[in-house]
């Protein structure tokens, strides 16, 4: 099964952030795996993460997705699949895989 990648852009600076919602990023499988140039990985909240965050708009934003889905492929995550939004079975793929 392919790792789905969601795209999101920073409100406030404009960074481009990757959110990896299967992946769980606590014992619960409450937060999910995010990744960043500057920080790199982290753990992410969907709805605090959504609503400081929106969707890819620009041609400029979307080749900064590009170079940072290249730079997660060279750390290891090879087989992603990118998704223009999460859902409810990404929800739940992220808590059954995580260690409860």
């Amino acid at each position: 099964m392919r790792t789905p990648v969601v795209f999101r852009v920073w409100r406030k600076g404009g960074d481009i952030l990757a959110l990896l919602p299967t992946i769980p990023a606590d014992n619960r499988g409450h937060l999910m795996q995010s990744y960043q140039h500057i920080g790199q990985h982290g753990a992410a909240e969907y709805w605090t993460v959504l609503s400081r965050t929106r969707p890819l708009k620009t041609s400029e934003e979307i080749m900064a997705a590009t170079e940072l889905l290249n730079e997660l492929r060279t750390i290891g995550y090879t087989d992603l699949e990118t998704k223009e939004r999460i859902t409810p079975i990404m929800h739940e793929a992220r808590k059954q895989a995580a260690v409860v």
